[in-house]
């Protein structure tokens, strides 16, 4: 095989392990590891290399979709999610709506399952939440809080379906991924990222703070950073007039976030395990999802050739 041929098998058999098939456009966009090219070409040249996968007996095809030869067929599976997917679409306008009038928030983005349309009836919305510098500590429980009186709250004593998981948080000014958590797996995070609320185009600013996602994902990276510029909801701020009294205000906020901050992650010490919280960043994932995804890709590649 080409080395073409096999990233397109690497790219199909990460997709695998949700059950979703690719169209042509959609291999092309999401390869892995390939430098840039110019659309026909690349597309041309995939075209080749699906043709050569299909000859091989490695890969089939339905519908213009390809998958791993040996996985079930996901065709109507994706379209199911599809559905279920945008029926959460519309709920995350709810979110939005209680949220923005919020000052202190910047940007609201979907993420997870929902971002990739490949949510199942009974998925969590997952949303990463972007707030201004220093207010991260003060923020949380009060979104936790109106997220619970809508009865969408995800806790940790009861977790019920269909809730809104609230476990990405960052301030304004660390953006960027962490260096030691950067791969495959958290480049297509950042790329399928969905903004639904954008203040002053913090989309753009997400996308651009981390530009190593291009080292992975190239052409996936840049056709993210052209259109984030028409999908969210934009919201403009109000300008502080008073600089001298916004700035005392900002540093009694600081103060005050600090102190929020230390309460919370006492309260959380006694049951962290993977979460990475810090004053400026928290990720609560409980779960190791990046090992459990790469687990599950290699199980998929174990399919080609078993």
């Amino acid at each position: 095989m080409r080395f073409l041929d096999v990233q397109v098998l690497l790219t199909l058999s990460y997709v695998d392990q949700f059950d979703w098939p690719l169209t042509i456009q959609e291999i092309e966009k999401r390869l892995i590891f390939t430098k840039k090219n110019k659309g026909q070409k690349t597309k041309k040249k995939i075209s080749l290399s699906l043709n050569n996968l299909l000859d091989l007996g490695l890969i089939s095809k339905k519908n213009n979709y390809f998958y791993l030869k040996k996985s079930r067929d996901n065709f109507k599976i994706r379209k199911k999610y599809e559905k279920f997917s945008l029926e959460k679409w519309t709920e995350t306008k709810e979110f939005v709506v209680l949220l923005k009038a919020i000052p202190g928030i910047k940007a609201i983005f979907v993420t997870g399952s929902l971002a990739m349309n490949a949510a199942k009836k009974n998925d969590d919305i997952d949303f990463l939440i972007v707030v201004r510098k220093n207010t991260l500590w003060l923020l949380r429980p009060l979104i936790t809080f109106l997220a619970l009186s809508r009865g969408k709250a995800r806790l940790r004593e009861f977790h019920a379906d269909n809730t809104w998981c609230l476990n990405m948080w960052l301030e304004e000014d660390s953006l960027q991924v962490l260096e030691n958590i950067r791969s495959v797996y958290t480049a297509y995070e950042v790329c399928q990222a969905t903004p639904v609320l954008d203040k002053n185009n913090f989309a753009q600013k997400f996308l651009k703070e981390n530009k190593w996602v291009e080292n992975y994902l190239p052409e996936y990276y840049s056709q993210r950073l052209a259109s984030t510029r028409c999908q969210a909801e934009s919201v403009k701020e109000l300008e502080i007039s008073n600089l001298t009294l916004f700035g005392i205000w900002n540093f009694v906020i600081s103060i005050l976030n600090t102190i929020a901050f230390v309460l919370q992650r006492l309260y959380m010490s006694t049951h962290m395990s993977h979460e990475k919280v810090g004053l400026k960043i928290a990720l609560f994932h409980p779960r190791d999802t990046r090992n459990l995804i790469f687990r599950r890709w290699k199980e998929s590649l174990g399919k080609i050739y078993n």
